[in-house]
């Protein structure tokens, strides 16, 4: 049999081995899935290498720069092909309006084009309506209504007279033959039919008389 030395020995190692056994337990449970304490999962290790990739986090959905980069360009290709769109639409839109409006502008010439003869006739009655005033004066009266309102709803349509006074205007005027006279060649003398323009398009030459020799 030992001493009570030896004894007393024994405890005192024994004591010490399970502190030590403790201590190793609390150290075992403070630390991470890898095995660092103080280490948050998917955090880099200690000691790793700059710029290496971080950790693959379960359950999120990663998208590649590869991925990123080609929407990137879809999107960029989108956008242009509907601003072509919308640029071949304002082509479009306008150049209708301008057919319209050209359309418009045609109807209006050939059917006061085809009024010229009824103003013909108009203004001849109204240059012989001084005859019938005497014994007519309503009817006279009538004739120059008439023609007031035709005239206006003329103008108001575009439809203006040419003008056929001084030089004679090949581009406004049509001579239908020169008569000698005084005055300088090239000077109208005289309006056989009136001439009619529709805005700057002429509609009807005005036929005239101008001074000259052949």
């Amino acid at each position: 049999m030992g001493s009570p030395n030896d004894t007393h020995d024994l405890d005192a190692a024994v004591r010490a081995a399970a502190a030590s056994g403790a201590a190793a337990a609390q150290d075992q449970g403070t630390a991470g899935p890898a095995g660092a304490a103080g280490v948050a999962p998917g955090a880099p290790m200690a000691g790793a290498a700059a710029g290496s990739p971080l950790p693959m986090e379960p359950g999120v959905e990663y998208v590649r720069q590869s991925d990123f980069e080609q929407a990137a360009r879809e999107r960029d290709e989108m956008k242009a092909d509907l601003q072509r769109v919308a640029a071949d639409f304002e082509n479009f839109r306008r150049r209708s309006l301008r057919e319209r409006e050209a359309a418009a502008k045609a109807a209006d010439a050939k059917l006061l084009g085809e009024l010229l003869a009824v103003i013909d006739d108009m203004e001849r009655a109204v240059e012989h309506v001084a005859q019938a005033e005497a014994d007519h004066p309503s009817l006279a009266a009538g004739i120059r209504m008439v023609h007031s309102r035709l005239d206006g709803v003329l103008r108001s349509h575009g439809l203006e007279p040419i003008a056929a006074e001084g030089e004679f205007d090949p581009a406004l005027h049509e001579a239908m033959m020169l008569q000698p006279s005084d005055q300088a060649d090239g000077t109208i003398l005289q309006v056989l039919e009136g001439g009619w323009k529709l805005g700057d398009r002429v509609l009807r030459h005005a036929r005239v008389i101008v001074a000259g020799t052949s």
